[in-house]
């Protein structure tokens, strides 16, 4: 009898031991979860957001890129082939060193949207449609300008022509490249949003 009350006045202070122990791993376990599933919303969301804003800055951008390597090649025509003008060289130089200006911006945008891009990977559910353009985005294609061709083209207003053309060829081509994926890619990761 005597060893009954001792065990069990061992065993009492043991099993409340035991509870707050388990309790209070419970309680971290719940905590845990708890944080892992917020950071992964924020997450979702920040990349969200991002891809919403690296839309119309990505179109800006490259625009812009590509119509000072247009009007690089459209004022060294018409100083080599129509005008022979200093002017024409200087607005040369000038495009030149915009077009210089923009590629650190350039890689910028390309390392937030590979960024982007991870973060999406790696905390929303990805099916094969988001997949797929998901790989539409982060297999975009560098334009390649040409010339203009100096037997058809021989006079000033036949070159504005070509430059006028030249400039919506660029526009419809990164509004394929980049607002279409983007805008696919969008309403798919709203949807997991909105499910948590």
């Amino acid at each position: 009898m005597k060893y009954e009350k001792v065990f069990i006045g061992l065993l009492s202070p043991l099993l409340v031991i035991i509870g707050v122990v388990i309790g209070s791993y419970l309680s971290h376990k719940s905590s845990l979860d708890l944080f892992e599933r917020q950071r992964e919303r924020e997450i979702k969301e920040r990349s969200y957001a991002n891809l919403m804003g690296l839309r119309v800055h990505i179109m800006q951008v490259q625009y812009t890129l590509y119509q000072a390597k247009l009007l690089i090649k459209y004022n060294e025509f018409r100083y080599e082939h129509l005008t022979h003008t200093q002017t024409d060289l200087e607005t040369v130089k000038k495009e030149t060193q915009r077009m210089l200006a923009l590629i650190p911006e350039v890689s910028k945008i390309q390392r937030e949207l590979a960024t982007t891009l991870a973060d999406i990977r790696l905390s929303y559910e990805i099916s094969s449609e988001l997949e797929d353009a998901i790989e539409v985005l982060r297999k975009f294609t560098i334009m390649i300008l040409v010339d203009p061709d100096p037997e058809k083209i021989k006079t000033a207003k036949q070159l504005k022509a070509w430059k006028d053309e030249y400039l919506r060829k660029i526009q419809l081509q990164l509004y394929e490249e980049w607002n279409i994926p983007i805008e696919q890619v969008l309403p798919l990761l709203f949807d997991q949003i909105k499910k948590h």
